[in-house]
């Protein structure tokens, strides 16, 4: 089976367009720069993993709603990819615990769901 590749409806690409400016504003703040060029220090690792954990921690709740409302046909990829995200929560727990940081938030609530 071949996948055909179709453009984006028009207002994904609105949207794209719309969002440009914030996603670049984002992605040029100095810790993602340096981040993204491998230039953080010691001090700006463990803030860096302490900012982001919030997001990262959450992913697999915000991939259930779309789960939640997805096609019969979406159903499998959000499910593999909640299970996937779950893992990234014990890394970046774990890569914190190698700068020995403390514990500051607590772990999530397993979710029945999926």
């Amino acid at each position: 089976m071949a996948v055909e590749i179709t453009p984006h409806p028009g207002w994904v690409a609105d949207l794209d367009a719309t969002l440009e400016p914030s996603r670049q504003a984002i992605l040029d703040t100095p810790v993602i720069v340096d981040a993204s060029e491998n230039q953080l220090v010691d001090g700006q690792i463990q803030n860096f993993l302490v900012a982001f954990y919030p997001i990262i921690r959450d992913f697999p709740q915000w991939l259930q709603v779309l789960l939640d409302r997805s096609p019969a046909m979406g159903r499998e990829f959000f499910t593999d990819n909640i299970r996937v995200e779950r893992r990234h929560d014990a890394m970046w727990r774990a890569m914190g615990d190698g700068f020995s940081r403390r514990r500051c938030c607590p772990k999530p609530r397993n979710s029945t769901r999926t």
